[in-house]
């Protein structure tokens, strides 16, 4: 059931229909349907009364694309969707997408949330090695993504095997 809300998800993001009239791209409706897939994948090491909050940290590539994540529930809890731009915003994050805009932040949100159970994502270069969970990269015209496992371990996470199966690379 899981996997066809994926595909369903992923489809209703690339269908071309936008909630707020933005020009998203087809690249970010996509990514965002792998970011939903990932938090809904991901197993917290406690249930959190205020739900799971995702954060785009930079500027916001998805645009509505992420907003409209929160009208599923994960977990058995509403996503909410915000966008933060410095280290003290990310206090009550429990997902952290870090944009292209603000790649030198990698670092020091990995570090800041160390030992946190907060599951890190990014799309760029290099990612992992900044301490990064799960990073998406784009391999022949296709979507697919890489998972540093020190990082989820070190902030109490654990992400589904049927997941890790998917992923282009584990380290």
């Amino acid at each position: 059931m899981r996997v066809f809300n994926w595909l369903s998800l992923t489809l209703l993001l690339c269908s071309g229909h936008s909630l707020a009239g933005d020009a998203v791209t087809p690249e970010y409706k996509v990514k965002a349907g792998f970011l939903f897939n990932f938090i809904a994948f991901a197993k917290w090491p406690e249930t959190t009364e205020k739900g799971l909050q995702l954060c785009i940290h930079g500027e916001n590539p998805f645009g509505s694309a992420a907003y409209a994540l929160s009208v599923k529930k994960i977990h058995g809890t509403a996503l909410r969707v915000r966008e933060t731009s410095t280290l003290i915003e990310i206090k009550d994050c429990s997902v952290i997408f870090v944009t292209r805009t603000n790649p030198q932040a990698m670092l020091a949100i990995a570090n800041a949330v160390a030992g946190k159970p907060v599951l890190t994502v990014a799309d760029e270069t290099g990612a992992l090695d900044q301490g990064i969970g799960i990073n998406m990269i784009s391999r022949a015209d296709r979507i697919a993504f890489e998972v540093g496992l020190p990082a989820i371990e070190r902030n109490g996470l654990e992400l589904s095997s049927k997941l890790l199966s998917l992923a282009a690379e584990v380290r």
